[in-house]
């Protein structure tokens, strides 16, 4: 997949944003400029190519599983928490079972 993400994490002034690393059904793990701890809960906007097109996924409620330091940047893994289906992520559920 090819695309990036707007993440905002608990307590977060700011929107950090990234760019997909994976993704699934479960989760997705991401690389960021920026860190965010184990346990943060998040809202993620995930915004991909789909066939033709630019599509977003709406918000979706994930915690941050893992924090991996890698050089200058940060690889986040991160657990959806809320079961990703056509109602509520459609262009992700879409892209990732066809």
């Amino acid at each position: 997949m090819t695309g990036w993400v707007e993440i905002w994490g608990q307590g977060a002034d700011d929107t950090l944003s990234g760019y997909v690393s994976n993704v699934s059904l479960g989760g997705i793990a991401v690389y960021t400029k920026e860190i965010l701890s184990p346990g943060t809960t998040v809202l993620i906007t995930i915004h991909f190519f789909g066939k033709q097109r630019l599509e977003s996924v709406r918000a979706i409620r994930g915690e941050v599983v893992s924090s991996l330091k890698l050089d200058k940047n940060f690889q986040l893994g991160i657990r959806f928490l809320e079961p990703i289906s056509k109602e509520n992520g459609s262009a992700l559920f879409t892209y990732l079972t066809e």
